[in-house]
Order: C-alpha cells, then sequence, then structure tokens
C-alpha cells in the first residue's frame, strides 16, 4: 500500500491500519519485533511471561491444538506475542530487553484495562487470578 503524508485520506488509511493492527486483526511488526518475540519465547521456553501457560509461535497452530485438546477457535488465545515491558506511547523501545512474549488472551486483556497496570503488578494479579481459577475461559481450565 503507497501511502502519502500530506493527504487526508492516506492519513485515515494509516489509521485504519494502526487499529486494525492493535485489535490484532491484522499482523504486521517489524523484523526487530519478530526477532525479539521469538527470542524471549524461546528464554522463557514458549511459555507466558504473565500466566506461565504453554504458546505457540508462527504457524503451529494446529500441532498445539492437538496437543492441548483446544479447539482450533480457542488456540488462538495461546499465541505468541511481543509484549513491551516500557509501552512504546511511554518511551519503550523494540529491543530485547524490552520485549517478553506473552500469550495472546493476556497481551490483551491487560491492554484492554482503562488504565493498564505496569508488568510486575500485572503478572501478580493474573497469578492470583489462576490460583482462584478465574482465569482462562471455563472451557481452558481443565486443559492446563
Amino acid at each position: 500500500m503507497r501511502l502519502e503524508a500530506s493527504s487526508a485520506a492516506s492519513s485515515l488509511r494509516l489509521m485504519r491500519v494502526f487499529l486494525n493492527t492493535y485489535k490484532g486483526e491484522l499482523h504486521m511488526c517489524s523484523r526487530t519485533i519478530k526477532k525479539n518475540r521469538l527470542k524471549s519465547a524461546q528464554q522463557q521456553r514458549f511459555r507466558c511471561y504473565y500466566c506461565g501457560h504453554p504458546m505457540w509461535h508462527q504457524n503451529n497452530h494446529e500441532n498445539f491444538a492437538r496437543k492441548y485438546r483446544v479447539s482450533l477457535k480457542q488456540v488462538r488465545w495461546f499465541q505468541c506475542t511481543a509484549e513491551h515491558i516500557q509501552a512504546r506511547c511511554d518511551g519503550g523501545n523494540n529491543q530485547s530487553s524490552n520485549i517478553v512474549a506473552a500469550c495472546r488472551l493476556c497481551n490483551e486483556r491487560r491492554h484492554r484495562r482503562p488504565d493498564p497496570l505496569d508488568p510486575e503488578a500485572y503478572r501478580a494479579l493474573v497469578t492470583k487470578r489462576i490460583s482462584r481459577g478465574k482465569w482462562l475461559p471455563n472451557a481452558l481450565v481443565d486443559q492446563f
């Protein structure tokens, strides 16, 4: 897609791409983020930084679904995403020291909060909710 910053239509298109990417509808991210997401996922043994549940990376969602006995609809929540410890809007960058791997469920829930918690406080909240059986949708609780 060719964008020209001077036109209003281009600005609107750019805004739509940003919003769609944020909602997870488009999977556009830089090579640096992809590389650092994989590096973090490997260091974390493909476990989510927040909840500790297993995650899948790239195109192995069908294998993941079979292994953990979840549906292809449910498996999307366990997709490995890049989570910025310090958000880019708060001055964070895409360096590996600022990126951890988080499952889509944790990442989206964190950012849907009206006032997102800092990563450590959010991790504590997730741990507390998991211990009470209040984190995963009921259909998935027995799988993990």
